[in-house]
């Protein structure tokens, strides 16, 4: 019986455990999910220069 409880116990650390990691990851997804986006943005900015000056565009 003080093993179940243990065990429990245990299986409960490690849920905890897993769903800090989890929201950790979908923070750190989230913040490269926006960094791509300004990235993107910045990179079609530059095309658009580009192509209107070197290309008459």
């Amino acid at each position: 019986m003080i093993n179940v409880l243990i065990n429990e116990q245990n299986n409960m650390k490690k849920i905890n455990r897993m769903k800090k990691e989890l929201e950790s990851n979908l923070e750190k997804e989230d913040i490269l999910s926006k960094s791509n986006l300004e990235l993107s943005q910045q990179l079609d900015s530059i095309i658009n220069i580009y192509l209107k000056e070197y290309c008459n565009y």
